[in-house]
């Protein structure tokens, strides 16, 4: 068996460990706060009707609450796709219909282009908004606060759901299957981790931006 990194066996071990800092801000939050957010924002996903299978689109600067809502949608069983925060309006609006999303969550920081993306989607999108109002949107800090912080009685692993930089057309979304299995047991490669080596004091630095796919699937 390999062995697991799931955040809720650190949150057993070490709770007051930090598992995240954001550099620029200093931001942080321990394994346990991690822990119990990631379980709310399952429990709000259940709430809002998404299941196994079911897709997410993340409009969100690197922030700690990406990472939240990255390992909610492990969690869950949700396919989960970050978006360029340089995403034009018509082409956020092609990759939310292209993935079959139930819905975006995006920072008030892409407030505008946002709202014109939904507007675009024809699709009925589940809209919730981050950090400010968004006209039309749902507010996800309100939202969550009414969730309880214990698991969802469903867990199964989510996945990544990325797209191309669509040179030969327009980008396309690599969807692998779920492996159907409990989140504790998850294989390191599912859960985007470059090695096996990855012990309990890792430290992992994430430069980039967290939509691509180098940045996201190193630091998760």
């Amino acid at each position: 068996m390999i062995q697991s990194h799931h955040l809720s066996i650190h949150a057993k071990k070490t709770p007051a460990n930090v598992a995240c800092v954001v550099g620029a801000t200093g931001e942080s939050i321990s394994y346990a706060e991690l822990e119990a957010s990631t379980n709310q924002l399952a429990h709000l996903f259940r709430s809002r009707g998404l299941r196994t299978g079911d897709g997410i689109v993340i409009w969100v600067e690197n922030c700690i609450r990406f990472y939240q809502l990255v390992w909610a949608a492990h969690r869950a069983g949700l396919y989960y796709t970050p978006i360029s925060w340089h995403s034009t309006a018509e082409e956020a609006s092609y990759i939310i219909k292209d993935s079959g999303a139930r819905m975006l969550i995006a920072s008030a920081r892409f407030a505008d282009t946002a709202v014109s993306a939904v507007e675009l989607t024809s699709d009925n999108v589940d809209s919730l908004s981050l950090f400010a109002p968004i006209a039309g949107f749902s507010s996800l800090d309100e939202l969550i606060a009414e969730q309880p912080g214990e698991p969802i009685s469903d867990q199964t692993s989510g996945r990544e759901l990325l797209y191309t930089s669509g040179t030969t057309g327009n980008p396309k979304g690599v969807r692998f299957p779920l492996n159907g299995k409990p989140i504790e047991y998850t294989p390191i490669d599912d859960l985007g981790l470059l090695a096996e080596g990855y012990g309990d004091n890792a430290v992992v630095m994430a430069p980039g931006p967290l939509y691509h796919a180098s940045p996201l699937m190193s630091s998760r």
